[in-house]
């Protein structure tokens, strides 16, 4: 059971600060979530960044590999055609099986595609042997093979596709590759190989387009494949095409990303040339978002959603339930400090008892419902100061308040000082009977004090009637305590 001094404590310290407590504990848990949400939100910021930084590095190390392939090729091609064999020559396979009207030519010895509408030439299957050639030799990362590869002539009528294609939806079509105009303006060769930037070389790339294979929106990046016996000329054998569908990019993102959360998170490419975007993840640009320039055509976009975060983050419930236990630390520690405030400005600093203040408070029946009161006054006390000294006689007050407040807290009862050797015990039980049982426990715990002093008190004990205020019944007490110390009884 709880104590009713206990109790009152409490009841005291909220009645005099409960709105101010309130307000702290309110202004204390809003910024505490908020500050907590936002360094997350900050943190999901950065992380998202950093991801951002390795897509960004993956697709420029991509360019670069495609760019070193297209290169090994230009070497590959010079190197066979300087030995000048035949190997091409009367070996022509036709492909009448096609579903597309384009000539297929291929040999036994090729592993890949080729798509022409022109006749097998000694020069295309010389060019289609150094791409098998570097494929099949060089150290080319797997993920690479995996995607969409492949070569298509400067004269624009044939490719050779390294990966498998679907031949029954995809078929080539010299008519739109012109429309990319990818051998329009070629750079020299020196000036390209010399040309570290690859976000520079990265201009050449197409612009976004629905994939027809896929029926997904991709864009491909460019590589040249010079002719290395023509220099001054720039000419180019071809250019080497790396097909990147949405689909792709989503799997290097998840590879490099993993912990990536889509449910606020945004991915896309976007495209300065033409202001296509190509969404990787998600299909809306948020308000919190960076961009990291790919090349001077691209631009990796991410993007964060403050409400979508809250909603979906697992971090934000963690934050809540923290800052509500954060939130009751903070409001116990302050009642307990606002409890022990009030308790220094509410009690008697010699007695430890509460003062005339709590008195008037309970008086004005806002803290507890009183039953019985009863008014003590020390017996004897003027005598004790005469004969020992104030010194002896705050000694004897402070020996019977110290019995007063044990015996009144077990009866669930509030002992005040009302000043001088006068005390009064509030009762919120309605028995007299108790009162005075209560009055002779303290008189024998009193008597123990000296040999030489005998300290005991007297009491006027009352019950208060209904509607009878508490002020009311003191003063009727105090007649109370009049009658019996002249009668000079030591209990009711």
């Amino acid at each position: 059971m709880i104590k009713f001094n206990t109790l009152v404590k409490y009841k005291l310290s909220l009645f005099k600060n409960k709105f101010l407590l309130l307000t702290l504990s309110l202004a204390f848990f809003i910024c505490t979530i908020l500050f907590l949400i936002h360094r997350s939100f900050n943190y999901a910021l950065l992380t998202a960044y950093a991801y951002a930084e390795r897509y960004h590095s993956e697709l420029i190390n991509n360019f670069t590999d495609n760019e070193n392939i297209a290169e090994a090729i230009a070497v590959s091609y010079f190197v066979n055609h300087q030995q000048r064999t035949d190997t091409c020559s009367n070996t022509e396979y036709l492909d009448t099986t096609s579903p597309f009207n384009s000539t297929q030519s291929i040999t036994p010895t090729f592993k890949g595609e080729l798509q022409s509408t022109v006749p097998l030439t000694y020069d295309m299957c010389e060019t289609i042997r150094s791409i098998e050639s570097v494929f099949s030799a060089a150290p080319v990362k797997r993920n690479l093979k995996n995607l969409t590869r492949y070569f298509l002539s400067a004269s624009e009528t044939w490719m050779y596709v390294v990966n498998d294609l679907n031949r029954k939806k995809y078929y080539f079509d010299a008519s739109r590759i012109k429309t990319y105009k990818l051998f329009d303006n070629i750079p020299g060769y020196l000036y390209r190989k010399f040309t570290y930037d690859a976000k520079y070389k990265g201009r050449v790339s197409t612009d976004i387009y629905l994939d027809a294979l896929n029926n997904e929106l991709s864009y491909s990046i460019i590589s040249f494949v010079y002719d290395l016996g023509h220099l001054r000329s720039h000419r180019v054998l071809g250019v080497l095409v790396y097909d990147y569908r949405a689909s792709d990019q989503r799997k290097i993102l998840k590879n490099v990303a993993p912990e990536l959360n889509d449910q606020f998170t945004s991915v896309k490419i976007h495209s300065k040339d033409s202001g296509k975007d190509m969404f990787i993840i998600g299909n809306t640009t948020y308000s919190s978002l960076f961009t990291l320039q790919l090349s001077h055509k691209y631009d990796i976009v991410f993007s964060l959603d403050w409400t979508r975060y809250l909603i979906h983050s697992p971090y934000v419930m963690h934050y809540l339930l923290l800052t509500l236990l954060l939130t009751a630390a903070f409001f116990m520690l302050s009642l307990k400090y606002f409890v022990k405030k009030n308790t220094e400005n509410l009690t008697d600093q010699l007695t430890g008892l509460y003062n005339r203040k709590v008195f008037n408070y309970i008086a004005a029946g806002q803290l507890m419902k009183v039953k019985t009161l009863a008014l003590l006054d020390c017996n004897g006390f003027k005598q004790i100061n005469d004969t020992w000294g104030h010194d002896l006689g705050d000694h004897a007050l402070m020996n019977i308040a110290r019995h007063i407040r044990i015996c009144v807290e077990e009866e669930l009862g509030l002992a005040i000082r009302l000043g001088g050797d006068e005390f009064c015990i509030l009762l919120n039980i309605d028995s007299t009977d108790a009162a005075q049982k209560l009055i002779a426990k303290i008189n024998k715990r009193c008597a123990t004090f000296s040999d030489k002093i005998t300290l005991s008190v007297t009491g006027g004990i009352v019950g208060l009637a209904p509607h009878e205020s508490i002020k009311e019944a003191l003063i009727r007490a105090d007649q109370e305590l009049y009658k019996n110390k002249k009668a000079k009884r030591a209990t009711v």
